[in-house]
């Protein structure tokens, strides 16, 4: 569902893998049948460290201004997730 809602969104969608092995990652992409070139990788988990995330998955909306204005912690539906574009689009506005 985030790759279907990446592909087709005006707002950047940044998916990033943290901590595993690029080869894990690429076997899993070439299962599911995911375009490899829309994952980023974060092998030693910066990241949750520099955004104080204690857990995963976990989704952070950004602002093109470079603001974190939301967290989910968890799954996320896509309900949720395209209610959180829309927060960020009207808020930078």
């Amino acid at each position: 569902m985030l790759v279907e809602v990446a592909e087709g969104s005006a707002v950047p969608v940044l998916l990033i893998n943290q901590g595993e092995d690029s080869s894990v990652i690429r076997k899993f992409l070439e299962r599911e049948g995911i375009q490899s070139g829309m994952i980023l990788l974060d092998p030693d988990q910066s990241l949750s460290a520099a955004v104080g995330s204690r857990a995963l998955p976990a989704t952070l909306f950004v602002g093109a201004d470079g603001m974190i204005y939301k967290t989910h912690v968890g799954e996320i539906s896509r309900a949720a997730l395209m209610n959180g574009i829309r927060e960020i689009e009207s808020a930078l506005k």
